[in-house]
């Protein structure tokens, strides 16, 4: 497990570096992930998750399952932005049509994803 001709070559070149860097954070991102920490409102609550199955598939597919709660969706990544963006909908589960404004940042098999939960769908900062 990991622990959650030069202006129209150059234009060319651009979305194919993009998306070879787009490809390579996805597969990065693929797999079964653990959690180990889990903030809510300032609260540690990684006890109440630390049961939860979460990964993430090929495609910016995800599925996250907790007792018989099943939440699962697809995702896109902003790699331009510092930090990295992470739009998150949801097609099942508790938060079934909302999309969740998100940043993260991976190193390694670390991952890290912060959001406003419930709030006014502001994307966070830091």
């Amino acid at each position: 497990m990991r622990a959650f001709a030069f202006c129209s070559l150059f234009v060319l070149a651009i979305p194919a570096m993009a998306d070879e860097k787009s490809d390579a954070e996805f597969k990065a991102l693929t797999g079964k992930w653990e959690i180990v920490k889990s903030e809510l409102g300032g609260m540690d609550i990684t006890d109440h998750l630390k049961a939860m199955k979460f990964e993430i598939m090929a495609g910016g597919k995800y599925v996250a399952e907790l007792g018989k709660e099943k939440d699962e969706g697809s995702f896109t990544l902003n790699l331009a932005k510092k930090p990295k963006e992470m739009d998150i909908k949801a097609t099942g589960g508790p938060g079934k049509d909302k999309l969740i404004r998100a940043i993260y940042k991976l190193d390694g098999d670390d991952m890290v994803i912060c959001y406003e939960l419930g709030g006014d769908g502001e994307r966070p900062t830091k």
